[in-house]
Order: structure tokens, then C-alpha cells, then sequence
């Protein structure tokens, strides 16, 4: 069976990447955008109660934004990525995302703000 340019199996056997269908890419691309916009607006309206509800002001979220950035070393407009922390039962390194360990089984509370 044929997918996009290469055949799952050549590609498998060759180590070449599957290449996806242009329009696969750009219906990814137009999901992810539709996503940037939905946080977008989430973190408007989060940001509206904290400023109505508690007082805070636009120069103190630009402050913070301003010293979460710069924690990498330079204000680029990215976080610092932190190390993947080690299981809290095995002590062994936890592989990406994962809330489960998956070395020892242990399901391990991670936060969500890692990136």
C-alpha cells in the first residue's frame, strides 16, 4: 500500500521518513493554528478575571512574562526547558510527558508547565 511518496514498508526498510500528503500538513497546520487561537482566548479571559477580580495590572503580567523569559538566559520569547525529573520511586529518569514511569510503573505527578 502506497502513503504519500513512499510506501510504509521501503520506508521502514530504507530509514527514510514517511513524507505526509501536502494537504495532511496543511490540515495539521490549520488545527494547530485553530488551537494557538483557542489558548489564546483562554489566556485572555483568565488574564480579564485577574485583572477585575484581584487587581492586578498589565505592568505586573509584563514583568512576569518578562522573568519567566529570561530564566533561559536571554529575553528570545522562550522558556527554559527544564531536565526530565527522575522517578520519585526508582530514581531513574522519566522519559518525556509521560505520568507514568516507565521503568518501575509508577504513576508520578509531573507539572504541567514542562516543556
Amino acid at each position: 500500500m502506497m502513503t504519500g511518496l513512499f510506501s510504509t514498508a521501503a520506508a521502514r526498510e530504507s530509514g527514510t521518513p514517511r513524507r505526509r500528503k501536502p494537504a495532511a500538513d496543511r490540515s495539521e497546520i490549520a488545527a494547530i493554528r485553530l488551537d494557538v487561537e483557542k489558548l489564546f482566548m483562554i489566556t485572555e479571559a483568565f488574564w480579564i478575571i485577574l485583572k477585575d477580580r484581584h487587581g492586578y495590572t498589565d505592568e505586573q503580567l509584563g514583568d512576569m512574562i518578562r522573568e519567566i523569559d529570561l530564566r533561559s538566559g536571554s529575553l528570545d520569547g522562550r522558556r527554559l526547558k527544564q531536565p526530565n525529573p527522575d522517578c520519585p520511586k526508582c530514581g531513574r529518569t522519566l522519559i518525556s510527558r509521560h505520568s507514568v514511569c516507565l521503568y518501575c510503573g509508577s504513576v508520578v505527578a509531573r507539572d504541567p508547565f514542562e516543556g
